[in-house]
């Protein structure tokens, strides 16, 4: 539907999310209009969390950011202007290509409908298959904010912890493999029962981060409605060099 020969209608975009809008409830309250429409990739750019502790991304070579996206209307995208503050600079937005995986049409579904029928674990429970075995795999430009104007390291707030922490249930029922959050994610974001460990990461303006970088093994790319006849990848087989950042620069 959206793979790299599709597009998707005027009045309509395609949304990327990495932060805590991948927690299907919140994603559906700010966006009530949206339709899931699969996982993605953006590559050549990190994840981190800011100095006003929530999650951003800046360039990297080589490093890759994990998400969702969702096909948004022009009235949703009013929304996510006000809630991240576009106005006022806190944030800007720009389209960016990402790699997508586009879930099985069945699953293309309003994210209010998919969290009033249970959440995405009843969902695909119900039409019984493995989301990754039959993704179609293209590329598509979406709709991406973060900010420039808060890019010094910070330590993520609490109630955005809550919110990381259900959406990372979400994303990796949805396909976002569980090793990118293991390995990037969690290195900002402890687990809720973590929540008041005081080993959490409490650096402002300088925090050890380990990016992680895909290996050399990538999906098979396909065209037009062919289905994936292998495994996408050993989920695991990541890397995380060593990099210190200070200021994310763009």
């Amino acid at each position: 539907m959206y793979g790299q020969f599709h597009a998707p209608v005027p009045s309509t975009r395609l949304y990327f999310a990495y932060g805590n809008n991948l927690w299907l409830e919140h994603m559906a309250n700010r966006c009530p209009e949206s339709v899931y429409v699969g996982r993605a990739v953006l590559p050549d750019h990190c994840w981190y969390i800011d100095r006003k502790g929530v999650a951003n991304i800046a360039s990297h070579t080589g490093s890759t950011v994990h998400g969702l996206v969702f096909e948004i209307t022009a009235n949703d995208e009013i929304r996510l202007d006000r809630s991240e503050r576009i106005k006022h600079g806190s944030y800007t937005k720009e389209y960016k290509r990402v790699n997508l995986y586009e879930t099985p049409e069945p699953m293309q579904m309003f994210t209010r409908q998919m969290v009033k029928d249970g959440g995405p674990k009843q969902i695909i429970k119900r039409f019984g298959y493995s989301i990754r075995t039959i993704e179609k795999y293209g590329h598509a430009d979406v709709l991406v904010y973060f900010s420039q104007s808060f890019v010094l390291n910070g330590q993520a707030c609490d109630h955005f912890v809550g919110q990381m922490n259900r959406g990372i249930r979400d994303a990796i029922s949805l396909g976002v493999p569980q090793a990118y959050f293991k390995n990037v994610v969690r290195k900002w974001i402890p687990r809720r029962e973590n929540l008041h460990n005081p080993e959490r990461l409490n650096q402002r303006s300088l925090v050890n981060y380990q990016a992680p970088i895909l290996s050399a093994r990538r999906p098979t790319r396909i065209t037009g409605g062919r289905r994936f006849t292998k495994d996408l990848g050993n989920e695991t087989d990541y890397q995380t060099p060593h990099l210190i950042i200070e200021v994310c620069r763009y």
